[in-house]
């Protein structure tokens, strides 16, 4: 903050405009409260940015992340923030109490809009606690029996299943899982494929392959976005600019869901099979 006042005071004809927003200390308050709140919105950020999401860390950072967003209303709370008077008396900012006042209002109606923000956004984050069971990871196979079990009662009771049934489908699955090497991937989406495509599984546990559908297709995870936004970044480059929607879609396709070793010979003896043509 300091190199930057002192840049623009010395290149004041440069950058004359933005100086002048810079000496205003509404700006000056903005950034240090944004200091406060940025670290906290990154840590829980940085939960859902991972390939797989622990849905078991979901909950408690939420909660940790609403309560330190909370604190910041508090008078006296914010460690810039509270800064921010002597901020501006030392580089010269002038401010009056009725700023200092105002923008407090402003402070606390944006931390009222970003916690009413982050609680839409996960309206629900017990369920997403209790679908956190569904990983068998980390689970000892000496201590499976209790869990999970109140976890699955709340499931099961959310979306309309019958408790006994879902416990007794559980307890048999762990064992299955736990006792065997049928699915060495116990991690929620390794489960879920295990069901789907064993045949003969999927019907016995008919209550959990629906829990772990559902596990498995909520969106939590920001990782795959954000590989999609990179790709069409290197799709779109300044000499195809024009490309149009319907081809950047195939493309993507293409891109996203081609092994990562393509058969060349194989395609191409299947494009030549399709009909005669002249080479």
């Amino acid at each position: 903050m300091t190199g930057l006042v002192k840049f623009l005071r010395a290149e004041a004809n440069k950058a004359h405009g933005m100086l002048k927003k810079m000496r205003k200390f509404s700006t000056l308050s903005t950034l240090l409260m944004m200091s406060d709140v940025l670290p906290k919105l990154t840590a829980l950020s940085l939960v859902f940015q991972g390939k797989e999401v622990n849905l078991s860390e979901v909950k408690p950072r939420w909660e940790q992340t609403c309560r330190e967003l909370q604190d910041l209303k508090l008078p006296g709370k914010g460690l810039h923030y509270t800064e921010a008077s002597a901020k501006a008396s030392k580089y010269g900012i002038p401010h009056s109490e009725e700023e200092v006042v105002a923008h407090l209002k402003v402070k606390q109606k944006f931390l009222d809009a970003l916690l009413s923000n982050l609680s839409s956004r996960l309206e629900e984050p017990a369920l997403v606690a209790n679908l956190s069971v569904l990983n068998l990871q980390a689970v000892d196979a000496d201590c499976r029996t209790l869990h999970g079990f109140e976890d699955l009662t709340a499931l099961a009771n959310n979306f309309g299943l019958d408790v006994d049934e879902v416990q007794d489908e559980w307890m048999r699955f762990k064992d299955l899982i736990l006792e065997g090497e049928c699915c060495l991937d116990r991690s929620i989406q390794g489960l879920t494929k295990f069901l789907s495509t064993t045949p003969s599984i999927k019907p016995v546990y008919k209550g959990l392959s629906m829990l772990y559908g559902v596990a498995a297709t909520t969106p939590i995870s920001t990782a795959e976005v954000e590989r999609l936004f990179s790709a069409i970044k290197l799709l779109y480059t300044d000499h195809r600019a024009r490309l149009n929607v319907a081809t950047a879609d195939k493309l993507l396709m293409i891109k996203l869901n081609s092994p990562t070793v393509f058969p060349y010979q194989e395609a191409a003896s299947n494009w030549c099979q399709l009909k005669k043509r002249r080479l």
